[in-house]
């Protein structure tokens, strides 16, 4: 049977069901052995292959031990989102850990794949564990930030320089690009929110809107072509990566 190409709820299945397995203990080898299935079998389940059968969900869940509550609650991702739409309630599977490719825009706060745990519990959130950033083969990565929340206090007055400090430390990653909208730009595409445009290799990329209680991923071409415009529109006005880089270890110095 031809393998379709995953989804973002899909794909969120996909890493419930590995998660599941190693909590069990479980190696993908163990579970294909016990279960009488095929290696490839286990790798399809969790990589959000759309093929993916109730059945084969149920039975892989009950072989966890996984409660009622919990394999509806999984067996719901098996629907397609409607519209194109997710709403996802916190906490989640974080969707930046598998993205192969991340462009961002942070209008008002560091996002926080970029915060120090200092800057983060400042806000009152949890800092970002693990940081897909720091992986053995991370995605690529381009953020941009405009240049009002290099400049917005959080927290205690030292908060903010180790924070700006940490964005230069980490704007020296190849894998890693972060450019500054500057507020001579006025005011530019992309104010009304935070989001992220994922990218998963050939697979369909994904845009995620964060909330204060809930995660949208948005997957309709409509909204993939008006978020790539937005970014692209942002690439045109965005200082360089070098000239970023100076202006964030500027600003740094001076509140020092």
């Amino acid at each position: 049977m031809p393998t379709q190409p995953p989804t973002i709820r899909s794909r969120a299945l996909g890493a419930e069901l590995r998660r599941k397995r190693e909590q069990a203990g479980y190696t993908g080898m163990d579970l294909a052995r016990r279960t009488g299935w095929s290696h490839s079998k286990i790798s399809r389940l969790e990589t959000g292959d759309r093929g993916t059968t109730v059945a084969d969900v149920a039975y892989v869940l009950g072989f966890y031990g996984a409660s009622d509550t919990e394999t509806t609650r999984l067996l719901d991702l098996l629907r397609d989102a409607p519209d194109g739409v997710w709403a996802c309630p916190r906490p989640r599977t974080s969707q930046e850990n598998q993205a192969s490719s991340i462009q961002s825009f942070a209008p008002v706060l560091i996002p926080p794949l970029l915060r120090t745990d200092d800057y983060a519990r400042a806000l009152g959130r949890l800092p970002e564990r693990p940081s897909p950033l720091r992986r053995a083969y991370p995605p690529t990565a381009l953020f941009h930030l405009d240049e009002s929340a290099l400049h917005r206090t959080v927290g205690t007055p030292s908060v903010l320089p180790e924070q700006l400090l940490h964005l230069v430390f980490l704007s020296n990653w190849k894998h890693l690009e972060i450019r500054v909208v500057p507020l001579s730009a006025g005011a530019c595409p992309g104010l009304g929110g935070p989001f992220s445009l994922l990218h998963y290799g050939d697979d369909r990329p994904v845009v995620h809107l964060p909330q204060e209680t809930q995660d949208l991923y948005l997957e309709s071409p409509a909204d993939l072509a008006t978020y790539r415009r937005i970014l692209t529109d942002l690439d045109g006005i965005s200082l360089s990566r070098n000239r970023s880089r100076e202006l964030i270890a500027d600003l740094a110095h001076a509140l020092s």
